[in-house]
């Protein structure tokens, strides 16, 4: 069984049944993926916001085998700042991110616009 630890990447699987969201979650935790099909299921059922967090992961999270993109910035770049920053994948970031603006009515949005101009550039690789 592998460690889990800041070194397991979020990714989605290509060989996943809808996104492959619970395919990468299982293989990033060496988790057997129905498991993990069932208890996001079951997160579904209990005021559905495992829906959402689905679809959020489905949009953020890097393809297996395609994680150097998730490195380049997206929005302000501040996400892969922070994951820069904290020693995080950005993906973690970025979900964590699209989790609080949505869960603030989008005041979070505020927040990140600060953190543009407070947060100092990203070393270019």
């Amino acid at each position: 069984m592998k460690t889990v630890g800041p070194h397991n990447v979020w990714t989605r699987s290509q060989n996943g049944w809808f996104a492959g969201v619970c395919q990468g979650m299982g293989e990033s935790f060496d988790l057997n993926p129905g498991m993990v099909r069932l208890i996001w299921l079951g997160s579904i059922l209990f005021f559905g916001v495992g829906l959402l967090f689905y679809f959020l992961c489905a949009f953020i999270l890097p393809i297996a085998g395609k994680e150097s993109r998730d490195h380049s910035p997206k929005l302000l770049g501040v996400c892969s700042r922070l994951a820069e920053r904290f020693e995080v994948q950005p993906a973690v970031i970025r979900v964590i991110t699209a989790v609080l603006a949505v869960g603030s009515f989008g005041s979070i949005a505020f927040i990140y616009i600060i953190l543009h101009f407070l947060l100092p550039e990203r070393e270019t690789f």
